[in-house]
């Protein structure tokens, strides 16, 4: 907590995200009066704003569910509606660290209920997640 706001890391020091300003509403920080924080066994996050006399939670954001649909010669990625900030990534191998990522290219399609991209038919494997850029 530094300049009424939050940063989170993963265990190795990677930076993940950012959140919060100077103010008194919600997700606002008093500069100094950021007194401490704690993450709970869900991933919630709790920050002590003193100043301001109170604790305020943020929750774990929920990640879409992909659904991949195989067809001849093509699969079909695609994750509900209204998820639109989210991209696609993908990468042939999970056994190396860091993993590879590479984002899919747009353009994605939609329709009224998802989001979705068909993409040719991977020769080996491959695997996709979805991330928020």
């Amino acid at each position: 907590m530094f300049g009424a706001r939050v940063q989170k890391f993963t265990g190795t020091g990677e930076f993940l995200t950012k959140w919060g300003s100077a103010g008194t509403g919600d997700g606002e920080f008093s500069s100094d009066g950021m007194g401490g924080i704690a993450v709970d066994d869900d991933g919630n996050v709790y920050v002590v704003d003193a100043v301001n006399h109170r604790i305020q939670k943020f929750g774990v954001p929920v990640q879409p569910r992909l659904a991949i649909e195989p067809a001849p010669g093509n699969v079909r990625i695609s994750w509900p509606l209204p998820a639109t900030d989210f991209v696609l990534d993908e990468t042939a191998t999970l056994a190396v660290a860091p993993i590879p990522w590479m984002q899919v290219p747009f353009p994605y399609q939609t329709n009224t209920t998802h989001i979705f991209i068909t993409v040719p038919m991977p020769s080996g494997n491959k695997f996709y997640r979805l991330r928020k850029p």
